[in-house]
């Protein structure tokens, strides 16, 4: 008996257009998913993007605060020490001891400004850098560079210090210190009026010379907390208009 084959039976063979036509739609289906994904993934990083940058300008405004309080500290602290250096060169001023004991227990005061570093740090430590875009990347390490240079001027202040604390010690008494630091550290004048331990003029010149370099550091930072300052302002505005942030 013939036996005839059904026109669908498995047996048949496919046309070549219904291969191509398979082969494109799963080619498509894998191109649709990846673009898909990368449209996903791209979105996330935008959104991690725009969440660093807020958070950096927030650190940012931190540091604008502090800069201008310590600005405003070092400038009160070099007014002491040119108050300071006035009395000493005068011998009759040395008998007004309670504004020079006042004086004088501020000239080891040094910078303490600290960047609120909580931002850069978790960028540098995930990689979060490479999200950001270029130029705002640029204008965000021309800022840390600034900043670490901070630490090498406050190296050489706290050396500068150190050179007035043995004078401190000859002409002042430590025990007058003593009273003027009350529990919460804050620093009063003194009750009386107490003389100096020692007016040996060759000790006072001594002093007096390293008062004019803790001074002299004092005004470098001024100018330098204040360039500083700027940028930090600058870049906030930059940041805000870069990435249409308030």
């Amino acid at each position: 008996m013939e036996v005839h084959k059904h026109p669908h039976h498995v047996t048949d063979k496919k046309k070549w257009g219904e291969y191509v036509l398979e082969f494109f739609m799963l080619f498509l289906a894998v191109f649709l998913g990846f673009v898909a994904e990368n449209i996903r993934e791209n979105t996330v990083d935008r959104h991690r993007e725009k969440e660093y940058i807020e958070s950096f300008i927030e650190d940012l405004k931190t540091d604008s605060a502090a800069l201008s309080k310590e600005i405003k500290s070092i400038h009160t602290n070099k007014t002491m020490i040119d108050s300071l250096m006035y009395m000493l060169r005068n011998p009759l001023n040395t008998l007004a001891g309670n504004d020079l004991y006042y004086y004088a227990r501020f000239v080891t005061k040094v910078n303490f400004f600290k960047s609120n570093d909580r931002t850069i740090a978790q960028l540098k430590n995930s990689g979060g850098l490479r999200l950001i875009t270029r130029r705002a990347s640029d204008s965000i390490m021309s800022y840390q560079v600034l900043l670490e240079s901070l630490a090498t001027n406050k190296e050489i202040e706290q050396k500068e210090t150190a050179f007035l604390y043995p004078y401190l010690s000859r002409l002042f008494d430590p025990d007058v210190f003593e009273t003027m630091v009350d529990n919460y550290g804050n620093i009063n004048r003194p009750m009386n009026n107490p003389t100096l331990r020692s007016v040996d003029q060759q000790q006072i010149k001594e002093f007096m010379f390293y008062l004019h370099q803790k001074k002299t550091s004092y005004i470098f930072a001024i100018e330098f907390l204040n360039n500083l300052h700027a940028k930090a302002v600058n870049l906030i505005r930059f940041l805000q208009q870069e990435y249409e942030v308030k």
